[in-house]
């Protein structure tokens, strides 16, 4: 009888090859990558940690380059030789030479120079920084006059820690419970408990709460904007007049005086100002001036220190006493220091070069106070630099620049183009500016359309469809035509 074929599947040893492209980081990619991306403030925390980790590291106290650092230069040299290292694993370092001499023959024209005022000014503002109570100590020095005991000391505690930088709670009361093992009966009393702290509207789960709270902190229960509130939001967050005052039975003057006079006075975010988050300092890291006529580019490395290598340790680094782990760790060291210098000089020369082509593409808006920005994409300057449009990215994240304008985000400067009937290239930027004006002097009774602010801007030669109208407005952060509409 003929037998099937088994289905049966056997594990089988085979070879093969395959070819695949793989990018390795390595460290030394990954340090340049995350020096450009940081703004100066945390360029300097992370040289400040550099520091403290390599002991080969040293700060230059005076900014005049002494001979020194070319002895410095010397016995690198030395004990480089002193210990045989394989040509590849120091290959690079041969050619960080040249780096390490400019970094510090170039110092002062990367450096900013401060004048008297400018110091004077700085100072004003170091000693104007004061502490300021927490949110959560604020909650919790108010907890410990209402609450008596400790069990309930302790959710009040766990709910003030758990509300978000605006006051509110937004992590359900059940999973705080099972979370911390305290029974949400519990949980409940004590936030309708801090619910009447001040702040008013601290403690509330969303911004209808948050109203709703404010609005009983006034003595205002029963009064027509609580109950526009109560029964009416999501018809009073688009502006639906008419519907409230039919729902409510009444008229539509009153609905709308009540929310001017009432509604908008309370606060959206109670716990915003007493937030304990950080307030982020903006430092500009590039500062173009104009000089005779001309725009002159800075490069802001004044919070970077000039740095050297420590002497002791070089000169222990060639010390016939020395054990090779010593300075085979020393060489590490130095290594580790030369690749940082040479990032930090990698960092200012992309920013200067990044900057140099904002000058020459966007020279209308840095000359005249009344200029336009240039249609200019990421992807555009990348090409023009011969740099990846990742590394542009990089550079121009969380990063600022001041110019005779004001300060502005290195973002602000990367904007798509719409073209005018005559070709003339506009920047999404110079049409959103378009649309707010036009917006602010519209009738409020009778307020534009999408397809009517369209229509206004095709009259200006502008193709601009209704949908790119709407998205616009969303980034403006305009409401749409009901959302607009006045009736008083």
């Amino acid at each position: 009888m003929y037998d099937p074929l088994s289905l049966k599947l056997e594990k089988k040893q085979t070879q093969s090859l395959k070819q695949t492209q793989k990018l390795i980081m390595s460290p030394q990619m990954q340090q340049a990558i995350k020096l450009l991306q940081l703004p100066i403030l945390e360029l300097e925390q992370l040289i400040d940690q550099e520091l403290e980790q390599n002991p080969l590291l040293e700060v230059i106290e005076e900014h005049e380059i002494s001979e020194e650092i070319y002895e410095q230069e010397e016995l690198i040299e030395q004990s480089e030789r002193e210990l045989e290292f394989s040509e590849e694993t120091f290959e690079v370092l041969q050619d960080l030479d040249d780096y390490f001499e400019r970094h510090f023959s170039e110092t002062e024209n990367y450096c900013l120079k401060r004048t008297i005022d400018e110091e004077k000014q700085k100072s004003f503002l170091e000693n104007s920084i004061r502490a300021t109570e927490s949110m959560s100590d604020l909650l919790n020095s108010q907890s410990r006059e209402v609450f008596d005991t400790s069990e309930e000391l302790n959710a009040a505690y766990v709910l003030i820690y758990n509300l978000d930088p605006n006051g509110f709670l937004t992590t359900s009361l059940k999973e705080i419970s099972v979370l911390n093992q305290i029974p949400q009966e519990l949980l409940e009393e004590t936030l309708t408990e801090i619910q009447t702290f001040d702040p008013p509207g601290i403690g509330a789960r969303d911004v209808h709460e948050c109203l709703l709270i404010q609005l009983k902190r006034r003595g205002l229960k029963n009064s027509l904007a609580y109950a526009i509130v109560d029964h009416y939001y999501n018809d009073l967050l688009h502006n639906r007049i008419k519907v409230i005052a039919k729902g409510l039975k009444s008229t539509e003057k009153s609905v709308a005086e009540t929310i001017s006079n009432t509604l908008s006075t309370l606060d959206l975010q109670p716990g915003a100002y007493l937030s304990d988050v950080t307030k982020t300092v903006i430092i500009p890291d590039i500062q173009i001036v104009t000089e005779d006529d001309e725009l002159r580019i800075l490069i802001n490395n004044e919070y970077i220190p000039d740095l050297q290598f420590s002497k002791q340790y070089l000169n222990l680094a060639i010390d016939p006493s020395a054990t090779t782990e010593t300075k085979n760790f020393i060489n590490q060291k130095i290594s580790s220091a030369k690749w940082l210098m040479r990032n930090i000089m990698q960092r200012s020369d992309t920013l200067e070069r990044l900057a140099r082509k904002l000058v020459e593409r966007q020279h209308k808006f840095f000359n005249d106070s009344h200029g336009q920005l240039e249609p200019m994409t990421m992807r555009q300057v990348a090409d023009e630099l011969e740099l990846h449009e990742s590394t542009v990215a990089r550079a121009v994240a969380n990063k600022y620049l001041s110019c005779d304008r004001g300060i502005f985000s290195l973002r602000y400067f990367f904007t798509n183009g719409l073209e005018r009937d005559n070709g003339e290239q506009l920047s999404s930027t110079f049409v959103k500016d378009l649309l707010t004006d036009m917006i602010e002097k519209e009738n409020k009774k009778k307020p534009y359309s999408d397809q009517a602010l369209s229509r206004q801007l095709k009259k200006k030669g502008i193709q601009c469809a209704r949908r790119t109208i709407a998205k616009y407005r969303t980034e403006l952060n305009i409401g749409n035509t009901q959302q607009r509409k006045q009736y008083l």
